[in-house]
């Protein structure tokens, strides 16, 4: 719930004495309601309450084990435990800026793939992982944006992916044709996506993954975040409404190059 249906909607409606609120959640970050949450001890007015799944007597207890060995330990912490993590909703936490990064012997380059409502975004990182380019387009006629991929995959000469999900099977051989060096198309599904954005996650955690100064993309690192189902046991990585995750996805599939030294992601055709 957004904070402001609280402060400027609901709370107004309560006024009348004797009368009690009672606000359930699963944690997610510490948001609005962690803060309330820590009201308790500060303020008479307040109580807060915390239990498990453990404490939960219709849950059997190797479910939630099971769980615990399938799950990212942040989720099975949040979900499970109802503990405030702090990657609750950030999931890049503490990102390393570094805008002196250098070319190396071999780079690797990321692209997803967008052209009206979304970017097209390419990110080229070295061998250690820091970012040496990323740059955006949208709003353009496909040739326009070819051509500009193109021109800088001659210049860096990295070795390259290009998500090829909806239009961009024809979008990846055009990129083919226009650039003659390595590189391979990268087929986007809930489970390779997960897998990459994961990767990225712990790469960042580790200091193994550095950005540059870029506005946008701090933002878009920011607000990423996740949604779990506790029916299916999945995680969901993505950009909340009216937010955008290319650049992200564009340095996920990047970074999926450096760690498996450009090995084909996943499949290919």
């Amino acid at each position: 719930m957004d904070e402001q249906a609280w402060t400027e909607v609901l709370r107004a409606t309560v006024l009348v004495k004797g009368k009690k609120v009672l606000l359930m959640s699963t944690p997610k970050g510490k948001n609005h309601f962690y803060r309330m949450w820590q009201l308790d001890g500060t303020n008479l007015k307040y109580k807060s309450f915390s239990m498990t799944s453990y404490d939960n007597p219709f849950i059997d207890t190797q479910e939630i084990e099971d769980a615990r060995s399938t799950l990212p330990e942040h989720v099975f912490r949040q979900e499970y435990l109802a503990e405030f993590v702090d990657s609750g909703t950030e999931l890049f936490t503490h990102l390393t800026i570094n805008n002196d990064a250098q070319k190396t012997t071999r780079l690797y380059a990321g692209i997803d793939l967008g052209r009206a409502d979304d970017y097209t975004v390419l990110t080229i990182l070295n061998e250690s992982g820091q970012m040496i380019y990323c740059q955006r387009w949208r709003h353009d006629s496909w040739t326009n944006i070819v051509q500009k991929l193109c021109y800088a995959l001659n210049e860096y000469q990295p070795v390259t992916f290009v998500e090829v999900n909806s239009v961009g099977d024809a979008i990846y051989e055009q990129i083919k044709s226009g650039y003659d060096k390595t590189i391979y198309p990268f087929v986007t599904t809930s489970k390779s996506k997960s897998d990459i954005i994961e990767s990225l996650i712990v790469a960042n955690q580790n200091k193994e993954f550095t950005i540059q100064q870029i506005d946008w993309l701090l933002k878009e690192f920011d607000v990423f975040t996740y949604q779990y189902s506790a029916q299916t046991r999945s995680v969901k990585y993505g950009a909340p409404n009216g937010f955008h995750d290319d650049g992200i996805m564009s340095c996920a599939i990047a970074y999926h190059g450096v760690k498996h030294k450009s090995k084909p992601p996943f499949s290919f055709y």
